[in-house]
């Protein structure tokens, strides 16, 4: 809790009720200014309490709210007293280090009540001194709500990503103007990208250059008035893989309608062959054989005990025949053998991949690898092993650390000068280093810097003569040191000139001579922070260590006074801002906001606005607390509540989202308890698959609907899924409510709703596939009988039993690509049949050879 801190460029600390970080002698006090802290600390929305040496010694009303404890129970206490044990460790860790190095950045911890119920909170902490003692003070928030709506968000987008990824077709959402916005893993299949390579560019590209022009037109014909297009439309359509192929596709599609517009979910499915599917494949094993050769990549592959069983490219030192058969506990030294057999073992259970930087001793080296692991899976999906690439990352690690070593030697003289800026420069007046003072001093990031020349940080007006002054400088270098009355002057990077003091030295290596230039600001604004926090510093330190902004308004709506929050941006400039009124800052809510400081002022009750202001082009939504400070004066509290009510939005579209993908997807979608089998929820496609009604299938079983044709397919199902997680393409049989009965295919992943293991079960009909397989089979036969029937009389031609075949479907009329679908060959082949028949039978065409072959009586 007490590790988060603020960068605190102008050197502030802080006192409040006697907490000083100046000097001790500084302790004038204004008596309107302790009157406003005092009681922003009482009224303050948020925790705020104060740790002076390790102890709790001041909390506000809210603090004690959220943790349970009074003001006589909290003093005392540890901060890490508060949390969780598991985060106790770290808390006090952060404490040493926000006391010895300074602010740090907002943490999230988890606070223990005193009824020891758990609170998730954000703390901001600031180190100040007390009474010369160290001490913290820390504002403390409640992220309880916030917390909620981004699980409930996770668990939603969970639900929806489960759907998509465990549908058997390829899934592509689509926004109005053609992008892609998501893809699914089918879909990666289907066209050979990954689906990084997929989103944000155009649907265009996974279709044939010829259809694309009609394609965008019809896409926004549809997208402007869009309606369900089922599979089956009879249209012929194509999809172009990332190999430049083609192969034949069915689409169904819908639309889904949001704030953003128009999006289009898009069913694909492969309508490819089978055995075009497996040459493609083993084309692309091919293809990665190709890849791999001459490069440096190791990969190779294990089974379930980590026995090396095929390796490409093995590293120097070892031959395939080395590792075939064996373990890294076998072929490495024992240290390093366990650590990776750990990582392995490691991705085995949990079936995800891993990438990570190893080291191992190969033939007397000791080497860096840069490794990746993935499993490796059976036909069923069954994990069996696990693959790996590798990359030995030696010499760059070695650079890394030479240069790691180079930048450490310099660091430790730099610590000699450390309380000012510090700019390492080369004798070519190019800057190689800089500290964080420098870029505090500058407002540059040390990224900016560091290869720029160093004029960089000088007036253009300087830039010539410090050129000159640089070389002779760096021709004839010697140390000098601050306060020599030389009028020097700095650039920051908004454009500001301040006045600076600068020491330089030089330090020699073997890339040359390199100039150390300590630099101090010594603007009399230094002076008058120095006055400012001697006398305020407490009140400073509060408002600076507060995340909110603070205004303070009179009766009239005209702004007083003005602190910008420590994690926020002010909306307007403090000197655009004071002393003009809220009619012309906000005139949409003026009247709101005039309202509310009424009601705050005559009945001393805080009062609570929430509103929406456009900001940096776009629409951010913010929650203001007003209370009176005086008889005629408001504070106003202001939080930037984007966030939350972002992710609130985003819950319910996300929601709205998944039940639109569930209900209107095309494919029937089950989704049944595990336990007892009782139907949770179908979609719209389900319905009309089965032909029952909702009301008739929501809490009862498929059995007791009588769907499942056999009973204990069922339980089949069920064991396959514990073993293998999904189940993809179970052939099964359904029994319609007429009666009839359908054979599915069905995919069956086991999904967790709302603490429930759950089936949630997609459907293809095949019955019409299989049906027309029958058919094709049966004419297939009858063909093949008549061939060997006229097989079995005269063959002058010497025609073998397939161009018989071919030459039988020519003269019935057929087409090349007709024979090859009915024959089951490619036309390539019927190509080649047909070349062999014409120079056997010497006939000029294909059409005079079907004649001659009737006529002569060679076919019936």
């Amino acid at each position: 809790m007490a590790d988060i801190g603020y960068e605190d460029p102008e050197g502030h600390a802080a006192k409040l009720a006697g907490i000083t970080s100046g000097d001790a002698q500084a302790e004038d006090r204004l008596p309107q200014s302790a009157q406003l802290y005092q009681m922003l600390f009482a009224s303050h929305p948020d925790g705020v309490v104060l740790t002076v040496e390790g102890k709790i010694a001041l909390i506000n009303d809210r603090f004690a709210e959220l943790s349970g404890y009074s003001t006589e129970e909290a003093i005392g206490m540890t901060p890490s007293d508060l949390v969780v044990p598991e985060e106790r460790e770290r808390a006090g860790e952060r404490v040493q280090a926000l006391l010895t190095k300074g602010p740090a950045f907002p943490s999230t911890y988890t606070f223990v009540r005193k009824d020891g119920t758990k609170l998730p909170i954000d703390a901001l902490s600031r180190p100040v001194q007390h009474d010369g003692k160290a001490a913290i003070i820390s504002v403390v928030r409640d992220i309880s709500e916030r917390r909620r709506a981004e699980e409930a968000l996770l668990r939603t987008g969970e639900r929806y990503q489960h759907l998509l990824e465990v549908a058997p077709d390829g899934i592509v959402v689509v926004d109005g103007a053609g992008v892609i916005e998501t893809v699914n893993a089918k879909t990666e299949e289907l066209f050979g990208y990954g689906r990084e390579e997929l989103v944000g560019r155009s649907v265009e590209m996974l279709l044939p250059e010829r259809y694309r022009e009609h394609h965008t037109a019809h896409r926004q014909t549809y997208t402007a008035a869009p309606y369900v297009r089922t599979m089956e439309s009879g249209t012929d359509l194509y999809g172009l893989r990332k190999d430049g192929s083609e192969f034949p596709v069915d689409i169904s599609l819908n639309a889904i309608q949001s704030d953003a517009g128009t999006n289009v979910i898009a069913a694909v499915r492969d309508l490819s062959e089978r055995a075009e599917a497996e040459k493609g494949l083993r084309r692309s094993e091919e293809r990665f054989k190709v890849s791999l050769m001459n490069t440096p990549i190791v990969v190779f592959e294990q089974d379930s005990d980590l026995r090396y069983t095929w390796a490409h490219n093995p590293v120097p030192g070892f031959t395939l025949e080395d590792l075939l058969g064996k373990t890294d506990i076998e072929l490495l030294p024992a240290g390093e053998a366990t650590r990776l057999t750990e990582l392995k073992q490691q991705v085995l259970r949990s079936g995800k991949g891993t990438r990570e930087i190893v080291e191992a001793t190969i033939d007397g080296r000791l080497g860096y690898h840069d490794i990746t692991i993935e499993t490796l899976l059976d036909g069923e999906g069954a994990i069996v092993g696990i693959t790996a690439a590798s990359f030995d990352i030696t010499e760059r690690k070695q650079a890394e650390e030479a240069l790691r070593a180079l930048e450490e030697e310099r660091y430790r003289r730099l610590l000699e000068v450390a309380p000012d800026g510090i700019v390492i420069v080369n004798d070519a007046g190019v800057i190689e280093t800089v500290n964080a003072r420098t870029e505090e001093l500058f407002g540059y990031d040390r990224k900016e810097l560091i290869g720029r020349p160093v004029e960089t940080l000088m007036p253009d007006r300087h830039h010539q003569l410090h050129t000159a002054h640089r070389q002779a400088y760096t021709a004839a270098p010697h140390a000098r040191p601050m306060g020599q009355e030389m009028e020097l002057y700095g650039l920051r990077k908004d454009g500001n000139i301040f006045p600076i003091d600068v020491s330089l030295n030089t330090m020699r290596s073997a890339d040359g001579i390199s100039v150390i230039a300590a630099v101090r600001d010594v603007t009399e604004r230094v002076v008058a922070e120095k006055t400012l926090r001697e006398s305020e510093a407490t009140n400073r330190a509060l408002l600076m260590a507060m995340p909110d902004m603070i205004f303070r308004l009179d009766r009239d709506g005209t702004y007083t006074g003005f602190v910008p929050g420590a994690t926020s941006e002010p909306i307007v400039q403090p000197s655009e801002l004071l002393g003009r009124s809220v009619r012309e800052i906000i005139p949409s809510l003026a009247e709101e906001f005039l309202q509310a400081i009424g009601r705050a002022l005559d009945r001393q009750d805080a009062q609570t606005l929430d509103y929406d202001l456009p900001y940096d082009d776009e629409l951010r939504s913010f929650e203001a607390r007003i209370n009176a400070y005086s008889d005629d004066e408001v504070l106003a509290i202001v939080r930037d509540v984007t966030a939350r009510k972002r992710a609130e939005k985003a819950q319910r579209e996300s929601e709205a989202r998944f039940s639109t993908a569930f209900h209107d997807n095309p494919v029937p979608v089950a989704i049944s308890r595990v336990r007892d089998g009782k139907l949770i929820d179908v979609n719209d496609a389900f319905l009309s698959m089965t032909g029952h009604r909702r009301a008739e299938t929501i809490g009862r079983t498929n059995i007791e609907l009588g769907m499942l044709a056999d009973p204990g397919a069922r339980e089949d199902v069920t064991e396959a899924v514990r073993e293998h997680g999904t189940v993809r393409d179970f052939p099964a049989q359904l029994r319609r409510k007429t009666g009839d009965v359908l054979d599915v295919l069905a995919t069956v992943t086991q999904i967790e709703l709302e603490g429930e293991p759950s089936f949630l079960t997609t459907f293809v009909d095949v019955t019409e596939r299989k049906r027309l397989e029958a058919e094709l089979q049966e004419m297939r036969d009858d063909l093949e009988s008549k061939v060997e029937r006229r097989m079995a009389g005269d063959n002058p031609y010497q025609l073998t039993f397939r161009e018989f075949t071919v030459l039988h479907l020519v003269a019935a009329g057929k087409a090349d690509k007709e024979i090859a679908v009915e024959l089951g060959i490619s036309v390539y082949t019927v190509h080649r049949h047909m070349s062999k028949i014409l120079a056997k039978m010497d006939s000029p065409s294909r059409t005079e050879a079907g004649t001659r072959a009737l006529r002569e009586g060679l076919l019936d």
